[in-house]
């Protein structure tokens, strides 16, 4: 297989604009030069393939289809009575859901309890690194995220959030409650660690973060030198400060945008795994006034926009926000503009369109992580479907009421229509640059990587050190289609950024094949396939990111994972 080298091109970790481009460069390049299926992996003998090329369309291809389209709307809806337990035992019948003021039929209705869980044996037993520690029953798990904002926090606030959050990691959280932990600074988002039970690991894993002064701090003076200026001068200064006030706001600007796209990141890499997920957004939040337009003529008239695009990912993901205020108790000074009452607001805005709950004016933060996980041990899971007429873009208002003497309801406030994006090749570049970039590993494809011996070059060649690994891939996630004679097609990408931060290969193979009746048997006796892939690099430290793509589907999986190469 060929290999292309892109030297002197610069990584950064941050999802920045400049690993976009680089990333849109390499992608590109490597499918330009990939046009036709590479060969099957070294584990799937050819005489075990009946061809190696994609399945012919039948003769009768070039007639027009007629295809109508519904889609399943999931609504999780919590019922609590006035104590805050859930109420269970409730029927279908109890509920009314309302979707922009119509009641459209419920078609499906659950009551879903979540209860113990332990790590997926299948993950446990292979060496190297996965992308899952979740089983086939994760939709019926209490499954956590935590995200450590240090970005939008204070500095002197940022120590004790991280006090109590290591409190509640080694002392509250079961041992049977997969979590995974994310910290969000000026460098971006980083994963800390993936889906575990080990508390152990998280806390050291909390440990190692350190805190950081926020730009907004850096913006603040603290003095007021109004007192001894006489009139003109404050009118000057005033003047002054509006100018620097609307600098000041294009810097919060920055920082609302790298916040919102980290929970985009989050919910792209976590919208395949099953049931409703909680999103614990440590954090201390920032004002916006979404209803008020000098906002947005001072941040831009795009902010909406990111807002709405953030929020129905979350929702198409199932993932509620509960956001818990690092300020801790603090006390309101009132005035025209409220900063306070408006950074509060901002909070309740996440929470109440996924479907969470905020915990704001409390010191106890253990509390609060401790509540929004047990919020997520029972609830009712409503659907209805939308019809291929029923498809105008927008968002749409949801509201959910329950015939039950004292019963307190709780579920998103709506869900977004977007248009269907065809699959072209032009998107699947776009979904695939996305996912490289991504420092929180995507879960759609379930894989294992795991290194192999190292191999010397020769004594008279300069080439480099042959890397080969195994990156095994799941059964269940990726697509074997039985009605077009077994046909599997898969892409798999690899990135390697050396210490420099600088991409330096990036291999990729497309895999298109039709599979014999005994490879499937091999592949559901094994619970999966490996696929083999190697990197020739000199001595020296890397990064190593491996995308693997269904394309049936478009479900994608990374890992991200360090390599020695010695």
């Amino acid at each position: 297989m060929p290999k292309r080298l892109f030297r002197g091109m610069t990584f950064t970790a941050t999802g920045s604009c400049l690993l976009f481009t680089l990333l849109l460069c390499a992608v590109l390049s490597a499918q330009d030069s990939n046009n036709s299926a590479s060969p099957l992996p070294a584990n799937m003998p050819e005489a075990q393939v009946q061809n190696n090329s994609a399945p012919k369309p039948s003769a009768g291809g070039n007639i027009p289809q007629f295809r109508a389209r519904t889609e399943l709307v999931l609504v999780p809806v919590l019922v609590h009575d006035k104590s805050g337990k859930h109420i269970p035992g409730l029927t279908g019948d109890k509920f009314i859901l309302e979707e922009n003021g119509r009641t459209p039929p419920i078609g499906l209705f659950e009551e879903v309890k979540t209860g113990p869980a332990s790590a997926d044996n299948a993950a446990a037993s292979f060496p190297g690194h996965s992308n899952f520690a979740l089983g086939a029953d994760a939709r019926d798990w209490r499954l956590t995220i935590v995200v450590l904002d240090m970005l939008n926090t204070p500095f002197l606030r940022q120590a004790a959030a991280k006090k109590q959050l290591t409190l509640y990691l080694s002392r509250s959280l079961r041992r049977d409650e997969p979590t995974a932990l994310l910290g969000l600074s000026s460098k971006g988002l980083v994963q800390l660690h993936g889906f575990t039970t080990d508390t152990q690991v998280l806390v050291a894993a909390l440990n190692r973060t350190r805190g950081e002064i926020t730009r907004m701090e850096m913006n603040l003076t603290g003095v007021d030198q109004t007192e001894s200026l006489v009139d003109s001068e404050v009118t000057a200064l005033d003047q002054f400060l509006d100018a620097e006030s609307i600098v000041s706001a294009f810097q919060q600007r920055e920082v609302i945008w790298q916040t919102l796209d980290a929970l985009k990141h989050i919910a792209q890499a976590y919208a395949a795994i099953p049931g409703r997920k909680t999103l614990i957004w440590a954090t201390a939040g920032f004002p916006f006034m979404i209803d008020d337009p000098l906002a947005f003529q001072r941040m831009g008239y795009d902010m909406m926009q990111k807002y709405e695009d953030t929020w129905r990912l979350l929702v198409a993901a199932n993932i509620a926000v509960y956001p818990v205020d690092t300020m801790g108790l603090v006390v309101s000074t009132g005035g025209r503009y409220n900063r306070e009452f408006e950074r509060i607001s901002t909070l309740r805005s996440f929470a109440d369109a996924t479907g969470g709950k905020v915990c704001v004016n409390s010191n106890d933060l253990v509390n609060c992580f401790g509540a929004a996980v047990e919020d997520a041990s029972s609830y009712y899971l409503l659907a209805f479907y939308l019809s291929d007429d029923d498809r105008k873009p927008g968002w749409r208002k949801l509201k959910v009421k329950v015939d039950a003497e004292g019963a307190h309801v709780r579920a998103r406030e709506g869900f977004y229509v977007s248009d269907e994006k065809p699959d072209t090749p032009e998107a699947r570049r776009k979904e695939v640059i996305d996912a490289l970039a991504s420092p929180v590993e995507y879960t759609g494809v379930l894989l294992n990587l795991r290194w192999l011996p190292q191999e010397a070059p020769p004594a008279d060649a300069d080439a480099g050190i042959a890397c080969p690994f195994s990156v095994f891939v799941k059964k269940g996630s990726f697509t074997i289609d039985a009605e077009r004679n077994n046909a599997l097609d898969i892409t798999l990408m690899t990135l390697v950024i050396d210490k420099n931060n600088k991409l330096v290969a990036d291999p990729l193979r497309t895999i298109t094949a039709s599979l014999k009746p005994e490879t499937v048997k091999q592949i559901t006796a094994t619970n999966g396939m490996a696929l083999r892939e190697r990197v020739v690099l000199p001595k020296g430290s890397y990064q190593v990111r491996v995308l693997v793509r269904d394309n049936p589907t478009g479900r994608m999986g990374t890992v991200i994972v360090p390599l020695e190469v010695k």
